[in-house]
């Protein structure tokens, strides 16, 4: 069995992020986030939402954000009116989001943008 994995990404002021759970446990939580996020059978939910205090995290007073794009390469959804998303898991995927105008893409220390999640559960 494969653990679940949460991956946040967030973007620079105005700042969003993406939570993206990642596992093949049906049904599991993702412990810390505030908004529990699930994996039924084959499918992966996540949400991209608005990190107004930019900490990585969803936290109650956030919203999530409407209409953006989310892609494993081959299917693509846009989020929901709450900034929610399935999408199928597929093995060794990028999972990734389109940046909506307005935003700007994060970056980590070494300058690598921070806007995907790449899942090898195989390593």
């Amino acid at each position: 069995m494969h653990a679940i994995r949460r991956v946040v990404h967030h973007l620079t002021w105005p700042a969003l992020a993406l939570v993206l759970a990642l596992g093949l446990l049906a049904g599991a939580a993702v412990d810390g986030s505030a908004a529990p996020l699930r994996q039924a059978d084959d499918a992966v939910t996540g949400i991209v939402f608005a990190d107004t205090n930019r900490n990585g995290l969803f936290d109650a007073d956030e919203t999530g954000v409407a209409d953006v794009p989310v892609s494993n390469g081959l299917d693509v959804v846009l989020t929901d009116a709450e900034g929610r998303y399935t999408l199928p898991v597929r093995v060794d995927t990028v999972y990734f989001i389109t940046k909506p105008p307005g935003f700007m893409v994060p970056v980590d220390e070494d300058n690598v943008p921070q806007f995907y999640y790449v899942h090898y559960p195989q390593g």
